[in-house]
C-alpha cells in the first residue's frame, strides 16, 4: 500500500542525504506498535479484579484494587493499558512516567533477566539486553 508521509523540509532533506531507509523504518515502527497494541488487547481479555496491600506516606495501610492481569511477579497490566509495578517491600506501586520508555521502565524495576524478557514479550516489546 502506498502512503504519503509529510516531513518538514529540513528533516526530509537530512533523512534523504543520510540515506535513511524511511520505508523500512516506518514499517518497523508500525509493526512494533501493532504488536504492542495486540499484546495489550490480549492481556486485557484476561483481566480480573486484583487487590494489593499498600501503605501511604504516613505508614497507614490500605488495600488498592484494580482490574488487570499479572504479567510476571509484581508486574501488572491494568485494564486501561497502564503498566503497574508493585514493590512488596515498600508496599507501594510505580507506573512509568508518560515520557518514559516502557522498556526502560521494565528494565529498571525487573531485576530478574527472565522476568524482564517475559514481561517485554507479554507487552509486544522486543527486549534489549547488554551482552
Amino acid at each position: 500500500m502506498d502512503i504519503t508521509i509529510y516531513l518538514p523540509d529540513e528533516l526530509g532533506l537530512w533523512a534523504k542525504s543520510a540515506g535513511l531507509p524511511l520505508s523500512a523504518m516506518l514499517r518497523a515502527a508500525v509493526q512494533e506498535e501493532r504488536q504492542y497494541r495486540e499484546a495489550i488487547e490480549k492481556a486485557s481479555d484476561a483481566a480480573k479484579p486484583i487487590k494489593l496491600q499498600l501503605e501511604d506516606d504516613e505508614g497507614r495501610t490500605y488495600t488498592g484494587r484494580f482490574t488487570g492481569v499479572e504479567l510476571v511477579e509484581n508486574l501488572y497490566l491494568k485494564e486501561d493499558g497502564t503498566v503497574l509495578f508493585y514493590d512488596e517491600d515498600r508496599q507501594t506501586t510505580y507506573s512509568p512516567e508518560p515520557t518514559q520508555d516502557l522498556e526502560e521502565f521494565l528494565a529498571g524495576c525487573l531485576r530478574d533477566h527472565e522476568d524482564y524478557i517475559e514481561a517485554c514479550h507479554a507487552l509486544g516489546i522486543t527486549p534489549e539486553v547488554e551482552i
